[in-house]
């Protein structure tokens, strides 16, 4: 499923007589127009917008439809609480970066852009704002840029809420980052951008003899959680260099990565 046709595009079709009658007989309809009836409906709703999520072993793109609310009405009050004034005052889009942090653990300019339909510079504008006011950090740079509410740590999400019982005994070397892991991933923190091959080394290091999740590799090299897995791991994974700690469910909240052979 194209980005396009998850932001409503239009199909051409070369003989719209011909589609119409198969439509009025109801034997046809127009490649896509589901998703654009999904749109409509949670547009009509007022949820939050699908999205798309891609998994491994096997591979698969699922379609994530989201019952909640693009303004829950909790949120909205706790964050209210939480800065006063600052949110109070603050537009549409500009609330609903904030809101979307809270509730999805952090936001993008791509995110924002599935959400409200605005160009991406005026989302940029707005993002760094909100940075500038106090209400979001910015983690990463460039297009690799994410932010969350001000304050929060990086596992304060919707889904950080939810975790099973088993992410929270997760091995210590993962929860806390050693120097000896940081030292290792410098070269990537200093450089914005470092080549395919050398990310891939590193990344084979720092999972060497231990379990890491996205999140700590992501924090170590100073990357996009998102952007690291569909580069990098997904690749690692398929090659056998990486191997998962739950190949059953290769979506699992805490899954974790190690160099493979250990």
């Amino acid at each position: 499923m194209s980005p396009q046709l998850l932001q409503g595009g239009v199909s051409e079709c070369r003989n719209k007589s011909l589609q119409l009658m198969f439509q009025l007989m109801g034997g046809g309809d127009k490649a896509g127009s589901g998703m654009d009836k999904i749109r409509a409906g949670w547009r009509a709703q007022h949820w939050r917008s699908p999205r798309l999520e891609e998994s491994l072993q096997p591979d698969r793109v699922k379609l994530v439809l989201p019952m909640v609310s693009l303004i829950p009405q909790e949120v909205d009050q706790a964050l209210r609480l939480r800065f006063g004034d600052r949110f109070a005052k603050l537009d549409k889009t500009a609330v609903q970066a904030v809101v979307t942090a809270q509730v999805e653990g952090s936001v993008t300019n791509a995110r924002m852009q599935e959400i409200t339909g605005e160009h991406s510079k005026d989302i940029t504008g707005v993002l760094q704002t909100l940075v500038r006011d106090g209400l979001l950090t910015q983690q990463n740079q460039r297009r690799w840029a994410s932010y969350r509410v001000a304050g929060d740590s990086p596992q304060s999400g919707e889904d950080s809420r939810h975790l099973s019982e088993d992410s929270r005994h997760l091995d210590e070397d993962s929860r806390h980052l050693s120097p000896e892991l940081l030292s290792l991933a410098e070269p990537a923190r200093l450089k914005a951008k470092l080549p395919t091959a050398e990310m891939k080394t590193l990344v084979l290091k720092l999972c060497d003899g231990r379990w890491l999740s996205t999140r700590d590799i992501a924090d170590l090299l100073g990357r996009d959680p998102e952007n690291l897995q569909r580069r990098i791991l997904t690749g690692l994974v398929k090659q056998g260099l990486l191997e998962l700690r739950y190949p059953g469910v290769p979506n699992r909240p805490d899954q974790a990565y190690r160099s493979a052979g250990q």
